[in-house]
């Protein structure tokens, strides 16, 4: 079997896939050949990683603000810091922290003039605000490279925990990860200071972080930072 898995392979990269599947049509369709085809179909799934990895890393390659990289990895360590503390499986915690370091993806989808401002109008403002969505479809659009539930969590990170958020979903409904990135994303805002905002002594921003439980962020979840962090 893998002496035919080899020379289909080697057809495929020459012929196509349209080459390969004919020659399987009028030689034989025996257990061999089903079995060789399974390493066609891994080299269509590598094909289309390696195009995903390319787009992707293409994007990402747009946002070249050193600071902003900075922020994303702070971010993804606060996350993964809370995720370990609630007790979450190891596969989750990989997850949560992948997102939470591309949670700001959206942002190469931007004009420059709106990402990169400080001073915005109220027409900026709200394109800004999309940058969860826009990043959300973009890890989508490279599923074979980024799991789906990474993609779901960029996407809702920017949801409020009371229902005002870009989708208005609420509550628990928010997914977990996406949940613990936006407590991480808020209390990073608050310490490191992000864009014009001055950055606050520790003590202070779990002050803040504890005002806005409950309408921003999950009031578990902060009562989780406080312990992590204090």
């Amino acid at each position: 079997a893998s002496l035919w898995a080899y020379f289909l392979a080697v057809l495929y990269l020459f012929g196509g896939i349209f080459a390969t599947i004919l020659f399987y049509i009028a030689v034989a369709r025996t257990k061999m050949f089903d079995e060789a085809l399974g390493v066609l179909e891994n080299l269509r799934k590598v094909e289309a990683t390696h195009m995903q990895a390319q787009i992707l890393l293409s994007e990402i390659a747009k946002l070249s603000d050193v600071n902003g990289s900075e922020f994303a990895q702070n971010v993804r360590f606060i996350a993964g810091k809370l995720a370990r503390a609630l007790g979450l499986p190891k596969r989750d915690v990989e997850q949560i922290s992948m997102a939470a370091e591309l949670h700001e993806i959206g942002l190469c989808r931007l004009p420059a003039n709106v990402r990169n401002a400080t001073d915005l109008n109220q027409a900026q403002r709200a394109l800004r605000q999309r940058y969860a969505t826009l990043g959300g479809e973009l890890l989508t659009q490279a599923d074979a490279l980024v799991p789906n539930d990474v993609a779901s969590y960029v996407r809702l990170h920017a949801e409020r925990f009371d229902g005002s958020g870009p989708h208005a979903t609420k509550g628990t409904k928010i997914p977990l990860g996406a949940r613990i990135i936006a407590v991480a994303r808020g209390y990073m805002q608050l310490v490191a200071g992000l864009g014009d905002q001055p950055a606050v002594p520790t003590a202070m921003a779990l002050k803040v972080m504890l005002e806005r439980a409950g309408s921003v962020y999950d009031p578990a979840l902060v009562d989780t930072l406080i312990r992590a962090t204090g």
